[in-house]
Formats: structure tokens, sequence, C-alpha cells
């Protein structure tokens, strides 16, 4: 195995709303760089484009992510000096809290990252985010942020 530094456990591939590339396109780029470790963090949540809010559906999420793992898993096979991890991304949505951690339990990712996009209703991630973040005293939004950490 490859026992170069440079790592990414931070990559999202067709399975996630806002990547393009399959997990196989990827792995072969990072192996073509000689990187040693690749983990695939998709959302674990789907963005409902109609309404831009993130949604948690068990069976559809499920579905995709297993289908992901099974993509890992076979493209393993044909890039045995790089390790391919399979892990998830998970953004603050508390009101689905019980569907996560189904989804969690019934995909088993290697891990799994927190992240925050979302402060109150302002995607702080995205273009539309910015007339919030402009608007907005910077002390309120860190204290905002993290108190949604806290949660």
């Amino acid at each position: 195995m490859n026992t170069s530094p440079f790592i990414d456990l931070h990559f999202h591939s067709d399975c996630s709303d806002d990547a393009e590339g399959t997990v196989t396109q990827y792995v072969k780029r990072a192996s073509e760089l000689g990187m040693s470790h690749i983990g695939f963090t998709n959302h674990l949540e789907y963005l409902n484009k109609e309404t831009g809010k993130c949604e948690v559906f068990f069976d559809r999420d499920v579905k995709r992510h297993l289908k992901t793992k099974k993509e890992i898993e076979e493209t393993g096979k044909d890039y045995p000096d790089i390790k391919i991890a399979f892990g998830l991304e998970i953004e603050n949505k508390w009101e689905y809290l019980d569907e996560i951690k189904a989804i969690i339990k019934e995909v088993e990712p290697d891990y799994t990252i927190a992240s925050i996009h979302m402060i109150g209703e302002n995607n702080i991630s995205a273009p539309k985010g910015i007339p919030y973040l402009e608007a907005t005293a910077e002390d309120i939004v860190y204290n905002s942020y993290f108190d949604e950490m806290e949660r």
C-alpha cells in the first residue's frame, strides 16, 4: 500500500447533490496523484431542489448510500494501493435525528463527520447565504454557529 501522507477524507461523489464525479473517477485521480487514502463522506441528507431544503428519507437515503458503499468496495479491487473509506457527512437536521441514527445503523459507515451549513433558515455555505452573512454582525454569526454545534 502507498504510504504517502497525502490523504483526503472529505470527498463527495455523485451520490451527493453537490458533486458530479463517480467514486471510481475520484479514486483513479487520487491514485494518479499518489494519495494513500481517500474517504467519501457524501451528505446523508439530500437537497430537495424544488423547496431548497435538505431532507432525510430512510429508504431513499439508505439505498443511495449502500450503492456508494458497494461502488467503493468494487473500486477498491482495482486500486489496492489506496485505502478507500466510506463515511457520511451529517448536517444539523435535528428534526430528522431518529432517521439519521437509523440510516447510520443500516449503512454502517467507517466514520461520520458533522457539518453545519444552516443557521436557522440561512444556508451559510451557499451563495444565497451571503446576504445574511453581510447583514449580520460577525459575533452574532459566530455565536449562532457555535450555538448550533452545541445542540
